[in-house]
């Protein structure tokens, strides 16, 4: 086992902690075959106490899937919060919004089906405006995903990415796959970018925080 996978591996243990209608949401994601692309227990961990922390009220989220992250997202913030998450692929948009009205959470969820940056210009056209963001979706385009998120995004609101690590691979010189190669620009992009405070974590298959100046 990895160094990087042997301490994902004792954070899980350690700290991480899902009720247990997430783990009937994982079962329906598994069940589906998209659990390798949903976030894994110890990001959940992380990103529920980074809500608290920040107590975000309106959050918008590229990538769907199963719905996992948005209902952890509504489960957290206020009653008079509200989280729109975004995803393309018709496939899972019965899976999302049935996990989500199974929780009871579908009131404090708009799911829109729609291409990323097309629905994200759309809510901007229309002057919604977020204090948190998640990015977990076409890796190509998380610099433009970020571009918008900016647009939208109130003072101190933090943007989340996913992924950036990818598996710990993205400091490897000799990994050059799409993703990866995506991930580090996204990376260096955003580390030089004076409008926001960053750091990378190594939670789950790596998360980069930027937050709005």
């Amino acid at each position: 086992m990895s160094e990087f996978n042997l301490t994902k591996k004792y954070i899980e243990e350690t700290c991480s902690y899902e009720p247990d209608f997430f783990n009937q949401i994982r079962d329906s994601i598994i069940a589906a075959g998209i659990n390798e692309m949903s976030i894994d227990a110890d990001s959940a961990q992380f990103l529920r106490v980074l809500l608290k922390t920040t107590g975000a009220k309106n959050v918008l989220e590229l990538g769907t899937l199963g719905g996992y992250s948005a209902i952890l997202f509504a489960s957290i913030i206020p009653a008079t919060g509200h989280v729109t998450t975004i995803d393309n692929d018709v496939r899972y948009h019965p899976l999302s919004q049935g996990n989500a009205e199974k929780t009871g959470y579908k009131d404090k969820i708009t799911f829109i089906c729609n291409d990323g940056l097309k629905a994200m210009e759309q809510l901007a056209s229309e002057g919604a405006t977020f204090d948190f963001f998640f990015i977990d979706a076409a890796k190509n385009s998380y610099i433009n995903y970020y571009e918008w998120a900016l647009s939208m995004a109130k003072p101190g609101a933090m943007i989340v990415a996913d992924n950036t690590l990818w598996k710990g691979e993205v400091p490897d010189p000799d990994k050059t796959s799409n993703p990866i190669r995506a991930m580090r620009r996204f990376n260096e992009y955003v580390s030089q970018d004076e409008r926001v405070d960053v750091i990378i974590t190594t939670t789950g298959d790596g998360m980069t925080l930027a937050r709005v100046k």
